[in-house]
């Protein structure tokens, strides 16, 4: 099972003297002014890097040395931080607006997420998660966990499609990773978005198509897990781990019985709609599709079954492509 989506919050007894040395940081010659899919690009290609996509220790990362020179820990050479104080999430921030080619009013971001939404105003590029704006690639986009008007964290905008916003962030359980909020809109821990200065703004493309994110079966972003018991009901554990102060799995509701009559059960999103499915095999060989759109279903997911083959008996696994 993948491990669970913690943010980490830069606590502000971070070194003052670490957060200033990024102003004197050079940045990156840009070939050209930056654009949303170079900035996205840039923040793949740090997701995909195994040797810098997560931190050492505590806190120590590869974006807090490189950016703030934050004090050498984990033994890797550039790397900084290696305390509960040196959260990182805006050193990849600004990093990966670094790499895609922003250069101007970069001295106004530190070691603080809340710095991103200070840029924006000072530029005239935040908007408000109320305000009706549809977030671009390449914007950074900030949180308030605790809805108490502090900025907690910051990610960039990966994409936006059918009111589900796609973002990368870094220091999410640990490490940099991808997320999905459904219906950002009514999302109330998103405080808004800031578009870099210079930015430029290609012919519009197409939407891009919902990313699989078969994972979740609530849609909030947040790992779910259902168990079947011997009588055969089914209980959802729901999870979202800012909602229930950090105690995942604390409820349980039943939402379908019958489940011992299956020999195999394979979760994977069948549908294509980012939701997480379940195929169940019989042992005559059907295979029985439980389609879910937690949002569509009205909360009761697994409620839409129709037999989708057979001959299945003869298969000692099974296993979905998207696992």
């Amino acid at each position: 099972m993948r491990k669970l989506r913690l943010r980490r919050v830069l606590i502000a007894a971070a070194a003052t003297a670490g957060m200033t040395l990024g102003a004197t940081l050079a940045p990156v010659a840009a070939l050209a002014a930056p654009t949303g899919a170079g900035i996205v690009a840039i923040a793949q290609r740090e997701l995909n890097d195994t040797y810098r996509n997560h931190e050492v220790g505590t806190n120590c990362s590869y974006y807090g040395g490189e950016m703030f020179g934050w004090p050498a820990c984990g033994g890797r050479p550039g790397w900084g931080g290696g305390t509960s104080s040196y959260a990182w999430c805006a050193a990849f921030a600004k990093y990966v607006w670094r790499e895609g080619g922003v250069t101007s009013a970069m001295s106004q971001i530190d070691g603080f997420a809340r710095s991103f939404r200070t840029y924006g105003q000072n530029n005239g590029t935040w908007h408000s998660r109320s305000g009706g704006y549809g977030p671009k690639p390449g914007d950074a986009v900030v949180f308030d966990w605790n809805h108490d008007g502090v900025i907690q964290h910051v990610g960039i905008v990966k994409s936006l499609s059918d009111g589900n916003l796609y973002t990368i962030e870094g220091n999410t359980s640990d490490r940099v990773a991808k997320h999905r909020y459904s219906n950002f809109t009514a999302n109330s821990s998103i405080v808004g978005f800031t578009t870099p200065v210079g930015i430029t703004t290609p012919q519009p493309e197409p939407e891009p198509e919902p990313e699989p994110w078969i994972e979740d079966v609530t849609g909030d972003g947040f790992h779910d897990m259902v168990g079947v018991k011997a009588d055969g009901s089914m209980l959802l554990y729901a999870n979202n781990i800012v909602r229930d102060d950090g105690t995942p799995y604390s409820a349980a509701r039943t939402v379908g019985s019958g489940w011992q009559n299956f020999t195999k059960i394979i979760p994977a999103d069948a549908t294509g709609d980012g939701f997480r499915d379940l195929l169940g095999v019989k042992a005559d060989g059907t295979m029985w599709l439980y389609s879910n759109n937690f949002i569509r279903d009205g909360g009761d997911p697994y409620t839409d079954v129709r037999q989708i083959g057979s001959g299945w008996q003869n298969f000692t696994r099974i296993i979905p492509t998207d696992a």
